[in-house]
């Protein structure tokens, strides 16, 4: 990074765009080491009850209410009659709705759209708002695609998964100039500008992408942890000392500054991820 901001640039890459090479190698690695093979994510309340019910026999336990088992409880109890709710104890005109909040407009609407669709099987949003009678703008159409799209992630959480690792390097590019601003708060006493502090965030970034891309194909190999492990305490090591060096400070001055931006750092990734997974869920 001292090189390359004191004019050495002729036999270093361009930091930014080394940065989302790495990081696009990092996620096509990282997505191919993960799946969710033999996870179950969406498994019915029957497959369920059928397994309790296996632990129940296996494991000979019946409890008994007033020396009834609960197994035979329902011999005696009549069941109670239960009726299954349509779309249509959903309906609502469109001046019903212009009188609602807007928080009880959307969960009224998704209510709606949401049974609508598990009959209908409706997937053109323009078709379903005009058989509910409901007003065909553009926020009500995207509202009907998002309950599809809701749907459909539930069944099939890999594709969304898949959909936002694609965008994570981009995501990263933003969110270091935001993190580089509170880096440059914490050195504000340093000789580097903005921009110089910004080459070092998306250096140390890099071998971020490095370090841990060699991690991954390691674990994918053996089978096991060891490598992201190894990564992780040679990463902390790495961010000490390129912090020490290039800012030319003391140990425990360091090791303060140290912890305060790791802070600030995982405390920006959880708040921009939040918008991240929302913003991209919105326009998946």
């Amino acid at each position: 990074s001292k090189d390359y901001i004191q004019g050495k640039r002729m036999r270093y890459v361009n930091p930014y765009r080394f940065f989302l090479t790495t990081a696009i190698i990092f996620f096509l690695i990282y997505g191919y080491d993960n799946s969710f093979e033999g996870i179950n994510l969406n498994q019915e309340p029957e497959e369920l009850a059928k397994e309790l019910e296996k632990m129940n026999t296996e494991n000979n336990v019946d409890i008994e209410f007033e020396g009834i088992p609960f197994t035979k409880l329902d011999s005696i109890i009549p069941p109670k009659p239960v009726k299954n709710k349509t779309y249509h104890d959903y309906l609502v005109t469109q001046e019903q709705i212009d009188t609602m909040s807007i928080a009880d407009a959307f969960s009224t609407k998704i209510n709606l759209f949401d049974h609508y669709f598990k009959e209908t099987k409706n997937t053109v949003p323009v078709d379903a708002i005009k058989k509910l009678d409901l007003k065909n703008s553009a926020y009500n159409r995207w509202l009907y695609k998002k309950v599809i799209d809701f749907k459909l992630l539930r069944e099939n959480p890999q594709l969304f998964l898949n959909y936002l690792i694609g965008k994570l390097p981009f995501i990263i590019f933003i969110f270091l100039p935001i993190f580089t601003l509170f880096l440059s708060l914490i050195y504000i006493r340093s000789k580097y500008n903005y921009m110089e502090h910004l080459t070092f965030a998306f250096h140390t970034q890099s071998m971020f992408f490095i370090l841990y891309s060699v991690a991954l194909i390691i674990d994918i190999f053996t089978k096991n942890s060891y490598g992201v492990n190894i990564a992780n305490i040679i990463f902390i090591g790495y961010l000490y000392q390129g912090l020490r060096k290039f800012y030319a400070q003391g140990k425990f001055k360091t090791i303060v500054k140290f912890m305060i931006l790791n802070i600030i750092f995982f405390t920006l990734a959880i708040i921009v991820g939040l918008i991240s997974v929302f913003g991209s869920f919105a326009i998946f």
